[in-house]
């Protein structure tokens, strides 16, 4: 019946027709089996339930006024069945069946898929299949528009159920424990019939009445992020929908704020071809979907998924399935590769979208994504800091060699993209809700974690997926670094995004890389704390930085100045952290060093040297700054403005460095009623 719907896609052609399928009597045979069947014939009742959908999916195209009289026989066929028969009890038990399912994977399940709970997903996988075989013949002797809600359901299916059912699925920690190297290497395989049950459910969704076009479009931004390979022409169709969904009636009825002038230039739709494009599979590993479309008969090359390594998210995959929650920003990466890309050779002839419209649709794009996401309680699919920040990058680094020329599709070259105010207004945007004005957990003290972070959730990591493991991140961050120098004249967003990096969690090379071969470009950085895209500012503090290269950069930074915000308690943190004995200076410079008088020796040498190098200003926070462990992280100014003991054991430290040192910084630790 697939065949027959479109006898153009077989090889040869016009070998089935739809009058074949007619006369042969296909539908009254499946019609007729229905009475021999018992509610424990669930898997032949969903293979009943698929043939049947297939007829009437074929008919709507074959048949007179859209198959109207082929739907009138399923539907009478089954219609009291689902309503108070076998059928209905065959559905309620594969949502029970689901749900119990679903119960023993959240009991069982750790970090992996492991053997033990193969036997629960197993079980899980049968009853999704019924499911979606239900909803698929449901939508099948259903008339109108996919679009459109019914007037009146064709038959009766428990939607209510069937919606908790699918958001459990989706929202189940099993997709996490999937995607890591621990599963069984068959494990994706299981899931297929659940990622084709939520396909379905999606085009159910947005023909049941009540679902807001919000709501659905959450629903379809999470779910496509479940997809596997197979499913990729769903997946493009799906993106198509959401594209056409976001419109400015769509946005201005939530009073989201989009200027005239994207949507002058076709909105989202510019970006389409590069959304489809990034979902197109090659034609040598293109796998069929579970369920054949009338497409998939002639673009399948295998029925076989590729290995499960193969799809892990911590690397340039060649499959475009399973989707990273920061795909969204996927028409960037075809500007970055424009000589690459195929999108730019298969453009519509009317398409003439510069570089910076692409880029305002692109950022627009994420942005709604996230916020429907956010506005629904789908948090486990917002992007990450560290997506976040990457996408972020991209932008800039359209100006470092790799944009488009200016006379190819989408080139722009009369003014830098990232200085566009829509471009800038999104960034912005995209970045709140992951500064640290945003979340008062930014401000404890120790950081959540002093060591580096693992490869899928680190920017190495986030940026290895679009570089490759051929190029690593550092190399992409001096480039990125020295863009900054060449093209920023200090652009406050663009100087934000140098700052993630420096984080103690990474290597020291980025740190080195900014404040000693960069260095110059610190003064033109005045990013405050509350402006920083941080989980914790404590990451950029602790531990202390033990690279001397790097801790005289800092010095130097100083004293040369102006050095202002984040960059200048960063920089005066670590100095007065290797300086004095109440920082644990002694202690934590002592390894590798001789010891603890290996580490007070370093610790004087740099002392002296802010003393007899560094202004005023520079001399006062370092010999001041105070700082917690624990707690709360204090910000200037209240990190220079602590009294206490410690300040006569700093005064007795300096004495030892010598008398000079002493004398300058008296009038610094002697309180006024000391004297």
């Amino acid at each position: 019946m697939i065949c027959a719907r479109d006898p153009h896609r077989t090889t040869p052609s016009h070998d089935i027709l739809w009058s074949q399928v007619v006369g042969w009597g296909w539908v009254e045979d499946v019609l007729e089996t229905r009475l021999q069947l018992k509610q424990s014939d669930a898997s032949i009742w969903a293979d009943l339930w698929i043939a049947a959908a297939a007829f009437v999916e074929g008919a709507k195209v074959n048949g007179i006024k859209s198959g109207e009289d082929e739907r009138a026989i399923v539907i009478t066929a089954i219609k009291d069945g689902f309503s108070s028969g076998v059928e209905s009890r065959v559905v309620a038990a594969a949502v029970q069946g689901a749900r119990d399912a679903l119960a023993k994977l959240t009991s069982g399940l750790r970090q992996a898929i492991l053997p033990g709970d193969v036997p629960a997903l197993r079980e899980l996988a049968a009853h999704a299949r019924v499911l979606a075989a239900a909803i698929r013949l449901f939508l099948a002797c259903t008339p109108g528009s996919s679009s459109e809600a019914p007037d009146s359901p064709p038959f009766i299916l428990p939607f209510a159920d069937l919606s908790k059912t699918c958001a459990a699925i989706t929202a189940h920690s099993l997709w996490t424990a999937l995607y890591t190297s621990e599963s069984v290497p068959y494990a994706h395989t299981l899931c297929r019939p659940l990622s084709t049950l939520l396909s379905w459910y999606l085009q159910l969704s947005r023909r049941t009445p009540g679902t807001a076009p919000d709501l659905w479009m959450a629903q379809a931004f999470a779910i496509t992020c479940r997809l596997l390979p197979g499913d990729d022409e769903f997946a493009r169709r799906t993106v198509h929908d959401i594209a056409a969904a976001t419109t400015r009636d769509f946005l201005g009825a939530r009073d989201w704020s989009v200027p005239d002038e994207v949507w002058d230039k076709g909105g989202i739709g510019i970006i389409t071809p590069f959304l489809a494009q990034s979902l197109l599979p090659s034609v040598e590993q293109n796998v069929g979907p579970m369920w054949p479309t009338p497409r998939s008969l002639s673009t399948t090359a295998t029925l076989r998924l590729p290995p499960l390594s193969t799809l892990l998210p911590t690397d340039r995959r060649t499959q475009p399935l399973p989707l990273t929650k920061d795909w969204a920003f996927c028409p960037l990466d075809h500007l970055l590769r424009s000589g690459d890309s195929e999108v730019f050779k298969n453009l519509p002839d009317d398409w003439d979208a510069s570089e910076t419209e692409v880029v305002r649709a692109t950022l627009l794009f994420v942005r709604v994504s996230q916020e429907v996401l956010r506005f629904h309680g789908l948090s486990s699919f917002l992007m990450s800091r560290e997506e976040t920040v990457f996408g972020c990058m991209k932008v800039f680094m359209l100006e470092h060699g790799q944009q488009a020329d200016a006379t190819q599709p989408g080139g722009d070259s009369s003014e830098d993209v990232f200085r566009d105010h829509t471009v800038e207004a999104y960034m912005t945007a995209l970045l709140a809700p992951f500064t640290a004005s945003a979340s008062p957990k930014s401000l404890r003290t120790p950081p959540p974690s002093l060591h580096a972070p693992d490869a899928e959730h680190s920017l190495d990591g986030v940026a290895r997926r679009f570089l490759g493991a051929g190029t690593p991140f550092y190399q992409w961050y001096t480039d990125f670094a020295a863009l900054y120098d060449a093209v920023s004249f200090a652009h406050p967003l663009f100087a934000r995004l140098l700052l993630p990096p420096l984080a103690m969690r990474y290597p020291g090379d980025f740190r080195r890389c900014l404040w000693a071969d960069q260095g110059h470009v610190l003064r033109t950085v005045r990013t405050a704390p509350a402006d920083a895209v941080a989980g914790s500012l404590a990451e950029f503090l602790w531990p202390a930085e033990g690279d001397p290269e790097v801790v005289g950069a800092y010095v130097r930074a100083l004293v040369r100045g102006p050095l202002e915000g984040f960059v200048r308690l960063i920089a005066v943190h670590h100095v007065a952290c290797r300086i004095w004995p109440d920082l644990g200076a002694a202690v934590d410079a002592g390894a590798g060093t001789g010891g603890k008088a290996g580490g007070e020796e370093a610790a004087k040498r740099l002392l002296r040297a802010v003393v007899d190098q560094g202004g005023f200003d520079a001399v006062r926070d370092v010999v001041l700054y105070r700082q917690n462990r624990e707690g709360t992280i204090m910000l200037p100014p209240q990190c220079y403005e602590q009294a206490g003991a410690w300040k006569a054991a700093r005064l007795e430290f300096a004495g030892r460095c010598g008398v000079d040192v002493k004398e300058r910084l008296q009038k610094l630790l002697v309180d006024e009623n000391e004297v």
